[in-house]
């Protein structure tokens, strides 16, 4: 067997759904469409680099000369939907993180292949590299890049964690790109609420629900009512997606969690010390932005679900140390008609003059 052969094996054994090949050229495809994005303002923080910087496998190892690309499933059989006292995880942050799950079985596969080709050298990338995962996997023929933005795996949807393998030696590219089957369906563009999805394959990353979750700072009220009842992430766009339907379920257990986990209560998030975070989310991969934007989200749910219970957790949570916590609390309370007004009315007087300032400006 051959080097592709033998990754390929490597693959399977370690539990990887998908596994395709491009060469390290620039992934020159998709350039227009970022630098589109980037005209009009669509990018966020979290994505705005140089176009050269997330395309060019050479830009991110000189050294490289052909790129693996790797897909691991993560859409396991459970749905809840949570009830007016609780908040929603999307399925990317249920279980484990992604991110050192995947590294674990690549360092694994690797490990298997280096027994082998022991002059090989790699260097793999999960999501938070300097390149594109989609990109990659598309040139890869790992799926089709659908009109969310998504790639879009024949068996497995596009319920599908990334990541590549950069490797220092050439291997054929023979894989052949998919074209988009997609045709004439815009479910995904009007099933987002917040119409992120400008267009087939123009998005808005400033609007996406998902993004709004991890966002840092102070939201603005059509930001915390376009969050719904959303703690992380959003599944919208895909669970719509006629794709996404009697696809392969994920093997991994390490993605397979609990309902209290995926639907907690609004209580449970707000009061959670710094051990439960670290028992329960820590290890995710919502847990990334930290407690304080967990708990800032179920404060902002709390203020889109109008109930008694969650007017009270408000009461409490007007009173927090932290200032981010107090105001979108007080943000919240504002849904709940004159009494949380009063309340508020009330409250605010106790802050400081650059507190009320902030308050004016994103109520």
């Amino acid at each position: 067997m051959n080097l592709k052969d033998e990754i390929i094996i490597a693959a399977k054994e370690s539990g990887i759904d998908r596994v395709g090949f491009t060469d390290a050229a620039s992934k020159d495809f998709f350039i227009p469409m970022f630098e589109e994005r980037r005209s009009k303002g669509w990018l966020t923080l979290m994505d705005d680099v140089e176009a050269n910087e997330w395309f060019d496998p050479k830009a991110a190892w000189e050294r490289c000369r052909s790129v693996v690309s790797i897909a691991l499933s993560y859409r396991h059989s459970e749905e809840w939907s949570p009830k007016g006292t609780q908040g929603s995880f999307a399925r990317v942050s249920r279980g484990e993180d992604y991110h050192d799950v995947l590294h674990e079985k690549i360092n694994q596969m690797m490990s298997k292949v280096k027994r082998i080709y022991p002059e090989i050298e790699y260097k793999a990338y999960v999501d938070n590299g300097p390149l594109s995962d989609r990109a990659c996997a598309w040139h890869a023929g790992i799926g089709f890049y659908g009109k969310n933005g998504f790639i879009i795996n024949d068996s497995c949807g596009s319920f599908i964690f990334l990541g590549q393998i950069l490797l220092n030696v050439k291997l054929d590219a023979d894989t052949p790109v998919l074209e988009s089957r997609c045709g004439k369906c815009e479910l995904c563009i009007k099933a987002c609420p917040v119409g992120a999805i400008k267009g087939p394959y123009q998005f808005d990353g400033n609007l996406c629900i998902a993004y709004l979750t991890q966002k840092k700072g102070l939201l603005d009220r059509q930001e915390r009512k376009a969050m719904g009842q959303q703690l992380y992430g959003c599944d919208i766009c895909q669970d719509v997606c006629p794709f996404n339907k009697d696809v392969k379920l994920s093997n991994e257990q390490k993605f397979s969690v609990d309902c209290k986990k995926v639907v907690p209560e609004l209580e449970y998030i707000i009061n959670m010390d710094n051990k439960i975070y670290g028992e329960y989310f820590k290890n995710t991969s919502s847990g990334w932005r930290g407690k304080r934007t967990l708990q800032r989200n179920a404060v902002i749910v709390c203020g889109n679900i109008i109930l008694e219970n969650n007017f009270k957790l408000l009461l409490q949570c007007i009173h927090d140390q932290r200032e981010e916590i107090r105001i979108h609390a007080m943000f919240s309370l504002l849904e709940y008609g004159e009494p949380g007004e009063r309340t508020v009315r009330e409250q605010i007087e106790k802050e400081s003059s650059d507190f009320k300032d902030k308050f004016n400006r994103y109520r």
